[in-house]
């Protein structure tokens, strides 16, 4: 019986010590169908990563927005990255996209979009966007 009682006493304290271990997962929307690190910046005094996130919205007509952010990179050990810019790309509406596509170009990263018109599939839609470094958005190719 006692060896019993110290056996589950020390998986009690080896599932414990795992349990505690391990961080807890971020929370994710659960509306985000996509979030992709999709090229690196550099400022003068920062540097970081773009990442682009689309979310569905809709019952019938599931439509498609895609924003994208601005993550920079931490200082030193007792920073954790940071979102600075966050932008609107494509508000939900009318479209549905599939995953983008990336260009890295000299000092910036083009979003390329492709998808279907959500109350129309048979109709094709694309566009494209520039992000810059300094969280500007350039829009290359509206929606259409």
């Amino acid at each position: 019986m006692g060896k019993k009682l110290i056996n589950c006493a020390i998986i009690s304290f080896a599932t414990l010590a795992i349990a505690v271990s391990v961080p807890a997962s971020p929370k994710v929307d659960p509306l985000v169908i996509s979030a992709t690190i999709a090229g690196h910046w550099q400022t003068s005094d920062l540097q970081g990563a773009y990442r682009v996130i689309l979310w569905n919205q809709g019952y019938e007509h599931v439509t498609t927005g895609v924003a994208a952010e601005w993550i920079a990179d931490p200082n030193d050990a007792s920073e954790s990255p940071r979102v600075l810019f966050t932008k609107s790309l494509v508000e939900p509406s009318f479209f549905s996209f599939a995953e983008p596509k990336f260009v890295q170009l000299k000092g910036k990263v083009r979003v390329i979009l492709s998808g279907t018109h959500s109350y129309e599939s048979s109709q094709s839609v694309s566009c494209s966007f520039d992000l810059l470094p300094s969280g500007v958005v350039l829009t290359i190719k509206p929606c259409e």
